[in-house]
């Protein structure tokens, strides 16, 4: 949820944004344990992965990268073509079955 942000944070300080790593304390620990002990355990747990994670870490530079606009549909029976028809042709992508 708060990625974006923190990657925003990271650039801004003159770091790679692929350099940031997050622990959800909240919503892994704090939102389903009701044991303090247990949840503060865990919570210490997963900051520690998380450090141990941004020592391996390398930065990354964005690139771009040319695409082409094409899908292969496998499967889906019929049902396949009035969504190929009506759907990936909004999208500008040509379409093989």
């Amino acid at each position: 949820m708060h990625e974006k942000t923190f990657r925003k944070a990271a650039t801004g300080a003159g770091l790679s944004p692929y350099m940031v790593e997050i622990a959800n304390i909240r919503e892994h620990v704090s939102w389903i344990h009701d044991d303090i002990e247990e949840g503060t355990d865990k919570s210490i747990d997963l900051i520690r992965a998380a450090v141990e994670r941004v020592k391996y870490n390398v930065p990354l530079d964005n690139i771009k990268v040319p695409i082409t606009k094409r899908a292969l549909v496998i499967g889906g029976g019929i049902c396949r073509y009035p969504g190929c028809i009506r759907y990936l042709p909004m999208v500008d992508l040509k379409w093989y079955s």
